[in-house]
């Protein structure tokens, strides 16, 4: 994480088994592809098991950034604003490290888009 710091992020937790998840990942690979150069980031984090997500990885060639969570991932979640655990879930944090949105379910291009403009807004 510390590779993060000073950086807008973008955190999804997700699983291989999770339809509206699924649906989703294009949307923030397409998200961090057009961002990156203002400094986002997105992290995708599993809650879910090795080999599933490892063979999902590899079929549907994702460019994000894929880490596991398992089930601490769960837990992660609850401590940063979704006491349900539902997925999808993403968190945006800003450049210092604050929670600016959460979102519990399928994220939109447009709505990420929109985040981030009002992040680079605000002070």
């Amino acid at each position: 994480m510390a590779d993060f710091r000073g950086k807008p992020l973008l955190i999804n937790f997700w699983a291989t088994w999770c339809v509206p998840c699924v649906r989703e990942l294009p949307a923030l690979q397409r998200f961090e592809r057009e961002h990156a150069a203002r400094g986002w980031k997105v992290v995708a984090l599993a809650v879910d098991q090795p080999v599933p997500v490892l063979e999902f990885v590899a079929r549907f060639k994702l460019d994000l950034p894929v880490a596991m969570a398992g089930i601490d991932g769960l837990e992660w979640q609850r401590e940063i604003g979704n006491p349900s655990g539902g997925l999808p879930f993403s968190v945006v944090l800003d450049a210092q490290g604050r929670v600016r949105q959460r979102r519990l379910g399928e994220s939109h291009y447009d709505e990420l888009a929109q985040w981030a403009a009002q992040i680079a807004q605000s002070p």
